[in-house]
């Protein structure tokens, strides 16, 4: 049995899903996998460091009301889930090359909105405390609510219109904090929606496997990979996956075949070799240096054949294999009478089309020829043969005084996987 129509062997059930430009880029991306804690974390530093630079070119005496300390409290609230609005373009930041910018200006926003912090917080120590040395507790959970709360040590104006002020100035700053977090969870829900169709981006995860091998190293990259995919898994009628390994830049696929009669013939080797080498699946790992290997063993253990793709085996194939395509061509010498009106005068190949050139002594009387032609191309296994390799096979007809009656055009998409197998 031929093992080369079996799906297993592009080996889409066990390719590595990676989701997690240059050295900025890469660090940009770093940052972004430092977590939800990481994140609050380096928000709250850039918030803290901010506020001490604010307050140390500043020296403003100001003094700040419990009710207006709130309200600036609030609108620092609400500006700072504004920042979590960069998020949403992380995935095109990733895809063009400008995610360094993105994760600045998202971390770089908070500069402004901790200087405001900073001030109000000194300010309203200076009114609770009589110095602007305490404006730190603003930043301290819990400690914080000592600074909110505590009294002024100037007994502040009575009165209806101070009360209507300071409701006035409460409620604004409740609301700020309510908007800011429906800010906060409407974002969360666009990130998630986005998250959800960003394993079938082929150029996000290409460039974020990218960011992945310059981080952690391409060996680990691969043995992350390696882990993610569930072994041992039933592929098709005679094809197990076993085992995936990691061999520093190899990264193997071990299958089983139960057929004691599979065919690992050279013309396997040749479309299997084709077939891996355009993946778009394993294109990626190439493209980054790895080899990826296909080991395929007995049920005893016993090695019945192997593949190995890389950049420099796949432009080695390709390369062989455009002389061999070229010499074939070449090697068809005409004019070959095959029957009674038709006569093969030579052949070429170019650019992935393998041509052959006819002449007709008499020209077709069905309008169906080319379809009749093409459907007797498709049954053909010399053909089927050069499809499974992704070869476009055409067709040139013309009078014995050369002049044209048609083309037939034949490859894999048109006559359809099935036909091939």
């Amino acid at each position: 049995m031929d093992v080369v129509g079996s799906e297993h062997l592009q080996a889409r059930k066990g390719v590595p899903q990676f989701y997690r430009g240059g050295d900025m880029e890469a660090l940009a991306y770093r940052i972004l996998q430092i977590g939800e804690l990481g994140s609050l974390a380096l928000a709250w530093a850039v918030l803290f460091v901010s506020a001490a630079a604010a307050l140390a070119f500043t020296k403003y005496e100001l003094k700040l009301s419990r009710p207006a300390y709130f309200l600036i409290t609030g609108l620092s609230f609400l500006l700072c889930a504004m920042t979590s609005l960069f998020a949403l373009g992380i995935q095109d930041a990733i895809k063009n090359d400008y995610l360094a910018a993105i994760v600045a200006l998202s971390y770089g926003s908070l500069i402004p909105i901790g200087a405001l912090a900073g001030i109000s917080a000194a300010a309203r120590s200076n009114d609770a405390y009589g110095t602007r040395d305490k404006w730190f507790l603003s930043f301290v959970p819990f400690a914080n609510l000592a600074l909110l709360f505590a009294a002024s040590l100037e007994r502040p104006e009575s009165g209806i219109p101070r009360v209507v002020r300071s409701i006035v100035l409460v409620t604004l700053g409740v609301l700020m904090m309510g908007a800011a977090e429906g800010v906060s969870r409407w974002v969360e829900r666009q990130a998630a929606q986005a998250a959800d169709g960003a394993q079938n981006d082929a150029q996000l995860q290409d460039k974020v496997i990218r960011y992945e091998v310059q981080n952690n190293g391409l060996e680990a990259s691969l043995k992350e990979a390696a882990e993610a995919i569930p072994v041992p898994a039933k592929l098709d009628a005679i094809t197990s996956l076993k085992a995936v390994e990691v061999d520093k830049e190899t990264f193997r696929y071990v299958y089983e075949i139960s057929d004691k009669n599979a065919n690992f013939s050279s013309s396997w080797q040749d479309i299997m070799t084709n077939r891996w080498c355009k993946s778009p699946d394993f294109k990626a790992m190439i493209d980054l240096g790895a080899t990826v290997e296909g080991k395929y063993v007995s049920q005893d253990g016993q090695q019945l054949a192997s593949l190995r793709v890389s950049t420099a085996l796949c432009e080695q194939w390709r390369s062989q294999f455009q002389k061999a395509m070229e010499d074939a061509a070449n090697a068809i010498k005409g004019p070959t009478k095959l029957d009674e009106v038709t006569t093969l005068m030579g052949a070429d190949y170019k650019d992935g089309t393998f041509s052959y050139y006819y002449t007709f002594a008499l020209l077709p009387r069905d309008p169906a020829w080319k379809e009749y032609m093409k459907n007797r191309w498709c049954q053909t296994d010399q053909f089927k043969a050069m499809m499974a390799v992704d070869l476009d096979i055409r067709g040139v007809y013309t009078t014995e005084t050369n002049a044209p009656i048609g083309e037939v055009l034949v490859n894999s998409r048109i006559c359809g996987t099935s036909a091939l197998n």
